[in-house]
């Protein structure tokens, strides 16, 4: 098939002899195609082919004597290809300015600022109704009675922003206690307020070092930092409290009892342990040598030694010395085998 026609009448070239003829065809068609792609390759070094190709095809002129010859239906056009006779590109979208909080209150005389972004500043700053309140031309909001109002931004070019709504309620004071904590990771504590307009809502500034109901104030550590808590209140007042540090617990110390010790194969001996977040599950080195339940209570098996582990419920561990199983000697059977006097507590 046939892409585009190209001008291959009368073309004149040169023939032997110092002279010129005209001359009609494919081969007089085929070098404007060619040089035409070159020039488009000339001002864009780095396209590829179907672009090229797309350059060529797309941008011809509709001849009716090509319509169903050809498969673009029109003659080539360098101009076009080259770009000069391209679409012009949309206008950009509408620049939009956004207004930050977009929703926010403010005790009665109290200030809050507003911020704008987007557009081209510099913006200038109105409220919907003035008697709520006043705003600078840097974003201050005042508020000077009580209700609510809009803000907007309009920018240089006379874009106007999206309606913030800020509240101004009568001035109160919230009270918020403790104000401040120490915990360790892991600790609750809860949080009370007094003031304002009760239900309060509770949030924490760093919900990973603490977070906190938001109904209810407790608190829980959660891992070693420092944060704030936020109290609000129904109308929108709200206050900060003063440092909340949470620090790592201190590391545990798991010690089983007894430390060393012996029983005869047959016989029975008591673990205890302390430290660390009782329960305890109990576990021996060697099970072939010495079983041992979950109280603590441990049998020889057969003549060998063994040590005990104790792991509390948080997963720390305590182990004890090396536990000697000995022969029975004479058959009999030993209870609560002996240490240094009598039977070991178990572990609570």
């Amino acid at each position: 098939s046939v892409d585009l026609g190209a001008p291959g009448v009368r073309i004149l070239s040169t023939v032997p002899g110092n002279a010129y003829a005209s001359f009609n065809g494919t081969s007089m068609a085929a070098p404007h195609v060619t040089g035409v792609a070159a020039l488009v390759i000339a001002s864009n070094p780095g396209i590829g082919i179907p672009a090229l190709r797309a350059a060529l095809l797309d941008n011809v002129d509709p001849v009716a004597d090509l319509a169903g010859r050809t498969v673009t239906g029109g003659r080539l056009n360098a101009f076009k290809a080259l770009g000069g006779g391209a679409t012009p590109p949309p206008p950009p979208p509408p620049a939009v300015v956004s207004v930050t909080p977009g929703n926010t209150s403010v005790v009665l005389g109290g200030n809050v600022q507003f911020t704008a972004t987007g557009g081209s500043a510099p913006y200038v700053w109105s409220v919907a109704n003035p008697t709520i309140g006043s705003i600078s031309a840097n974003g201050v909001f005042t508020g000077l009675g009580l209700g609510s109002t809009s803000v907007n931004a309009t920018d240089a070019n006379g874009v106007r922003s999206n309606s913030a709504t800020v509240s101004v309620s009568a001035t109160t004071v919230i009270l918020i206690s403790p104000n401040s904590a120490q915990l360790r990771v892991g600790e609750s504590l809860t949080f009370t307020a007094s003031g304002g307009a009760a239900p309060y809502t509770w949030t924490s500034n760093s919900p990973g070092v603490a977070s906190i109901d938001s109904n209810t104030g407790v608190l829980t550590a959660q891992a070693a930092g420092a944060t704030t808590i936020t109290v609000t209140d129904s109308a929108g007042a709200f206050v900060n409290s003063g440092p909340i540090t949470v620090t790592a617990p201190p590391p545990v110390t798991i010690v089983v009892t007894p430390t060393s010790g012996s029983v005869a194969v047959g016989s029975t001996l008591s673990f205890s342990a302390t430290g660390g977040r009782a329960p305890y599950t109990w576990q021996v080195s060697n099970s072939a040598v010495a079983s041992i339940d979950g109280n603590g209570v441990l049998t020889g098996l057969a003549a060998g030694s063994v040590t005990v582990t104790a792991r509390d419920a948080n997963g720390a561990t305590g182990v004890s010395g090396s536990i000697t199983v000995t022969a029975a000697a004479g058959g009999g059977r030993r209870h609560g085998g002996r240490h240094g006097g009598g039977m070991m507590g178990r572990g609570r």
